[in-house]
């Protein structure tokens, strides 16, 4: 049993992480804004990696693991105007500290979307990242390659002992993201079409991704590991969404959207955002996104961590059978 310090325990894949984390005995202290975890061995600290004052009861802990992030493509004004100093200054912040308190071993949540578009590289590993083209998608990415590259600058100039996991496209029960939200639409019969588009990407189901995680703090170097599935994951969202269809068991929308539909649907989605102040399905973001690919490997973690994700069908199947229970 070791004592972790984490952030973002609450979120979609911290929840996972800190259920993993309590199965394997582990003692945990977890930062968080608000709430409360009312899970054995879990002592709930409140307060905001932006302030490092919060981060102070990380000292006497063997481990840390930085996974708080704000993660959304298309964010409204108020949560755009705070995802630079969460989601940088906040890594930067957690990391510094846990060095200050020689921490021996130290893991950061990035995300593969710092590799940038893969079209040119075909399948890209850990090390494309150097081949990054400069231009960013959606302020999530360019805000996940800043907190990245401060990462590896700590270990390449300092050594410093952190393990950096590089998740996929991650979906799963209880997803709030526009992954999620589509899989909840296509699981109701309420999706207004397939997307047919250039882009490419590497679907994960959370688990997966908590375990990842965890095989870094276990046996990562202080390197940066792919955690997404194997290269039959690398699939078109046209792909993703039939597969889900077909292991849930429901019809797919019959209309197909190309990019010329969706930037008219944008317009749409737009005027609704303003007048309900929320986050909407299709922004300008997720249409950028939807135009790359972001296509990888994950045999270094195989190799090395002995990572060894679970099938898609199964994983993907499991999703869509809790959307139906749980909105159909």
């Amino acid at each position: 049993m070791v004592k972790i310090f984490i952030t973002g325990g609450t979120g979609f894949i911290g929840s996972q992480l800190v259920d993993q984390l309590i199965e394997k005995g582990h003692e945990l202290i977890c930062l968080t804004h608000s709430r409360q975890i009312d899970k054995p061995g879990v002592e709930t600290v409140k307060g905001d990696i932006t302030d490092k004052d919060s981060l102070k009861p990380m000292e006497g802990c063997d481990a840390v693991i930085a996974n708080a992030a704000i993660y959304e493509i298309g964010p409204i004004k108020s949560i755009r105007n705070i995802m630079h100093k969460v989601n940088v200054i906040g890594t930067q912040n957690t990391l510094d500290m846990a060095l200050n308190y020689n921490i021996p071993k130290i893991v950061y949540t990035s995300t593969i979307g710092t590799l940038g578009d893969t079209t040119k590289c075909g399948i890209a590993n850990e090390e494309s990242i150097k081949d990054h083209c400069g231009t960013f998608t959606s302020l999530y990415e360019k805000t996940k390659y800043e907190a990245h590259l401060f990462a590896e600058k700590l270990i390449e100039e300092n050594g410093a002992p952190i393990t950096i996991g590089m998740p996929g496209a991650v979906f799963g029960e209880n997803d709030h993201s526009n992954i999620g939200e589509s899989l909840s639409q296509l699981a109701t019969g309420t999706l207004i079409g397939i997307p047919i588009i250039p882009g490419k990407i590497n679907f994960i189901h959370v688990k997966d991704v908590a375990n990842g995680l965890i095989l870094c703090l276990e046996k990562g170097k202080n390197e940066s590991y792919i955690i997404a599935g194997p290269e039959e994951n690398n699939l078109s969202y046209e792909e993703f969404f039939l597969k889900a269809a077909e292991l849930g068991g429901v019809d797919p929308p019959k209309r197909r959207l190309g990019m010329g539909l969706l930037s008219i649907l944008e317009k749409f989605y737009r005027v609704k955002g303003f007048l309900t102040g929320k986050r909407q399905l299709i922004s300008p973001e997720v249409l950028e996104n939807f135009k790359i690919k972001l296509t990888v490997t994950n045999k270094k973690a195989v190799r090395e961590l002995g990572f060894n994700p679970l099938p898609l069908e199964t994983t993907l199947k499991q999703t869509m059978e809790w959307y139906k229970e749980k909105y159909g």
